[in-house]
């Protein structure tokens, strides 16, 4: 299992290094991944992609990780952060009224 932030070291590749690791070292394995990796989060665009050719890869929306377990206790600032980056005015709007003291 993996999620997004895999990137967050100098020299760390993230989820779409992971992804071609899987289909260059074992591409007999049946993968099962999140469809929710299309996401921005995640710039996994291009190694999807080529996931598409391969008969053995399976998604299921349950196996999505909705919370980081690295701010488990800070799941609307993710969903914030998220919406400010993909320029959801509006919905960020509305979280930052959830968790903005009053």
């Amino acid at each position: 299992m993996v999620g997004g932030g895999q990137e967050i070291n100098t020299g760390e590749a993230g989820i779409s290094e992971w992804i071609s690791a899987l289909t260059r070292s074992f591409p007999h394995w049946r993968i099962y991944l999140s469809p929710r990796l299309t996401d921005t989060d995640y710039g996994a665009g291009a190694v999807l992609r080529e996931l598409k050719l391969r008969p053995n890869v399976v998604t299921r929306d349950e196996l999505h990780l909705a919370v980081s377990m690295r701010c488990l206790r800070t799941e609307k600032v993710s969903l914030l952060v998220k919406q400010v980056l993909d320029l959801e005015a509006e919905a960020a709007r509305d979280t930052l009224h959830l968790i903005a003291p009053h």
